[in-house]
């Protein structure tokens, strides 16, 4: 082989480690909370049924546990999918925020997937992934889950 390209090989996985250890280094805590500190996503299970018009009420369980509230903000229907719009309002004491998801609904099936960042709470700024199944097409219950994702995750 080569020595030049083995030296360039030599090269670049250095490179790489170092630029992998700086990434890990560079996640500082965003806050004195124990919950926000880890490098751990924070995971909740939600269970909700229709209120009102546009409006769900529930509750979350797992790393942060409390009330559930879901504002419709935009719904638009095109073929078989329809594009969503939420603001989840978390009711958990101190672990409590507000998040407003975008993401798409299949009517036929009942899936929902949805995403956006904590505006506003304890957990401001991180990145939201919810995935919901509509369970009683009766009550427009949906149970899923929510994951706040840390920035180094």
């Amino acid at each position: 082989m080569n020595r030049h390209f083995v030296t360039a090989i030599a090269i670049t996985i250095t490179l790489l480690a170092y630029t992998q250890a700086a990434v890990a280094q560079s996640c500082p805590p965003h806050s004195n909370n124990p919950l926000i500190r880890t490098s751990a996503d924070i995971k909740l299970n939600f269970d909700k049924s229709l209120s009102g018009f546009g409006t769900w009420e529930g509750t979350v369980n797992g790393d942060v546990t409390g009330k559930l509230k879901t504002y419709m903000q935009k719904l638009d229907i095109s073929g078989e999918i329809a594009r969503v719009e939420f603001d989840f309002v978390i009711d958990a004491g101190a672990s409590s925020f507000t998040t407003r998801l975008i993401g798409l609904l299949n009517p036929k099936t009942g899936k929902v997937m949805m995403d956006g960042f904590v505006s506003d709470g304890q957990y401001a700024g991180l990145r939201v992934e919810e995935n919901g199944q509509l369970v009683d097409p009766a009550t427009f219950r949906f149970q899923g889950t929510i994951v706040l994702k840390r920035p180094c995750n």
